[in-house]
């Protein structure tokens, strides 16, 4: 097999890559799922949680450790204390793997041109490029998964070597020290679809050698960890583990956690939403597969696609627990789909989805002039920012804020959206597939490395308690803190857990000395009139959330709330 693109191109990609997937990598961690990891990856550098991280709180880290010891390397090289950027390059790197595999492996089995526009899709998915710069596991999982289950296309049609079934013996065993056993049931459950899709003898395929080669490296690399694993913290690990893969495939009702449970339909909708614009091209792309619209070359290995995708939407439809970035997996895959639309059709003048990609390209070209237009003239539909949650609002407010003073960074966006969509209209009237695909390619692009660059970053700055950790630092000093619930946020900014107030049972903590209390506007009923009589504000943030903005209160100490006796006078 010759790999369809040199070794200086791929750099070139991975450079390309990397700008566009490391836009906002500095923003300020918001609520507890990257902090928390942050807290892991601390542990890891400084050489305690090697086998199983802990948080400031004692927390144990659910998922296996490789993304851990990975950022938490890079953490110990780089001086030694975690930040927003050091956290999150492992993910950004990971991303960019996964954006160089799409380009090689299309080159490889379609065509170079096929390559090129299935890598800008790709980076110009929300889904996908959103989750670039995130200290969480799930691209890095991703990159394993995705590498193997490229890998095993040419293992299926050519059959195995020896290399290439090594190969994803260790990327599929890489991938369950990432996120579990979750990363080589999906390539399992896909390559089973695909054989069903081909008619082609599964049994024949369950006899050969390789499979079970395959699953024996895998489970060999995952197991020296998988084993003191469960044996330590007296089988605490254990549970966790049940409780992340079966409990939350399980419903409720079948003693499953009960956890992030949606409809099913959930993970579809997120999937079609996560690539925007993109998603006004599935009709064309279900019509191309449905009439056999494809040349006879592309159907095999997009026919492999297609089924990496419906396997991801069917496990997980399945599942108990639906979350958002479930479908994170299957964006490569539908990169790569939607690119062979402009590519790969056969040239029959009437064919029903060479009809409906145009039209579809001409309607998401004017729907990004005319939003552009709304907010540089209108200022915002009235009716779009009468009907979207505070949050989004706000996201609105800053896109609104730069339009109005036609601030630079956003007259180059729009007109390089504008120039897109004159692509688009350029490449349908004169049948060039391409160019349109590239003024798609341009628009997608632009528009998420706005969101990713400008307006989450902005966002993260009206919402994190980064800057209210620093104010209390300045004014708590060495005495006590304490918090309702847990905030693993606020903790890692402060560098130290920060106690509950609120026992067990709901018991409040008995508390004489001088000290303080972080509480949002709704925690304060949870802590009873006895301590709520004691409490100064000293302190408020007008921080962005449905929480309210949370205030530093001052706990007077018991003596000083005595009442007065003649021996004080």
């Amino acid at each position: 097999m010759t790999i369809g693109i040199s070794r200086a191109t791929a750099l070139i990609a991975f450079a390309i890559a990397i700008v566009i997937l490391a836009q906002g990598i500095s923003a300020p961690f918001v609520k507890d799922a990257e902090p928390q990891a942050a807290q892991w990856i601390q542990d890891v550098a400084d050489g305690r949680g090697l086998l199983i991280p802990r948080d400031y709180y004692g927390e144990l880290e659910r998922k296996p450790p490789l993304f851990y010891w990975t950022a938490g390397a890079l953490v110990a090289m780089s001086g030694g204390r975690v930040d927003e950027v050091t956290a999150r390059v492992a993910s950004t790197a990971a991303g960019a793997i996964v954006a160089i595999v799409v380009l090689i492996w299309v080159a490889t089995f379609l065509d170079i041109a096929s390559g090129w526009i299935s890598f800008l899709f790709l980076l110009g998915s929300y889904a996908f490029t959103s989750r670039g710069t995130l200290a969480l596991e799930d691209m890095m999982m991703v990159a394993f998964m995705f590498g193997a289950w490229c890998m095993l296309y040419p293992t299926i049609e050519e059959g195995p070597s020896r290399g290439t079934v090594i190969a994803i013996g260790v990327a599929l065993g890489l991938g369950i020290l990432t996120k579990g056993p979750v990363a080589i049931v999906i390539p399992a459950f896909g390559a089973l679809i695909y054989l069903l899709m081909t008619r082609r003898s599964i049994a024949a395929q369950i006899r050969q050698p390789w499979p079970w080669i395959v699953a024996a490296i895998a489970i060999a690399i995952a197991l020296p960890w998988y084993v003191p694993a469960l044996l330590a913290h007296g089988g605490e690990v254990s549970r966790i583990i049940v409780q992340e893969n079966a409990g939350h495939f399980l419903p409720a009702s079948a003693g499953g956690t009960g956890e992030a449970a949606r409809p099913f339909y959930f993970i579809a909708l997120k999937m079609i939403g996560g690539v925007t614009p993109l998603n006004f091209f599935f009709p064309a792309l279900a019509a191309a597969f449905v009439i056999g619209g494809f040349i006879s070359e592309a159907r095999r290995p997009l026919l492999f696609q297609l089924s990496f995708v419906l396997a991801i939407v069917i496990f997980f439809s399945l599942a108990s627990a639906k979350r958002d970035d479930y479908v994170l997996p299957a964006v490569p895959s539908l990169g790569i789909l939607f690119a062979t639309l402009f590519t790969s059709l056969r040239s029959d003048s009437n064919l029903i989805a060479r009809r409906l990609r145009d039209t579809a390209a001409v309607i998401v070209a004017l729907v990004a002039v005319a939003a552009i237009a709304d907010l540089t003239l209108a200022g915002g539909s009235e009716i779009l920012m009468r009907n979207i949650n505070p949050i989004d609002l706000a996201a609105v407010g800053v896109c609104l804020g730069y339009a109005r003073t036609l601030n630079l960074g956003f007259v180059a966006a729009a007109v390089a959206i504008v120039s897109g969509a004159g692509l688009i209209s350029y490449g349908v009237l004169r049948k060039e597939p391409a160019k349109t695909a590239i003024g798609l390619a341009a628009i997608s692009i632009v528009g998420v490395v706005t969101f990713t660059a400008v307006i989450r970053p902005e966002l993260c700055r009206m919402r994190t308690l980064k800057f209210a950790a620093a104010d209390i630092n300045k004014i708590v000093g060495s005495k006590p803190i304490y918090a309702v619930n847990e905030e693993s946020e606020l903790s890692f900014y402060l560098g130290h857990a920060v106690s509950q107030i609120i026992l067990e049972r709901g018991a409040i903590r008995s508390v004489d000395a001088a000290s303080y209390l972080f509480a949002y506007p709704g925690d304060l009923a949870r802590i009873g009139d006895a301590l709520q009589s004691r409490l100064k504000q000293v302190a408020q943030w007008n921080r962005l959330g449905k929480a309210g903005p949370p205030a530093l209160y001052q706990i007077a100490p018991l003596d000083s709330l005595k009442p007065a006796t003649p021996t004080d006078k």
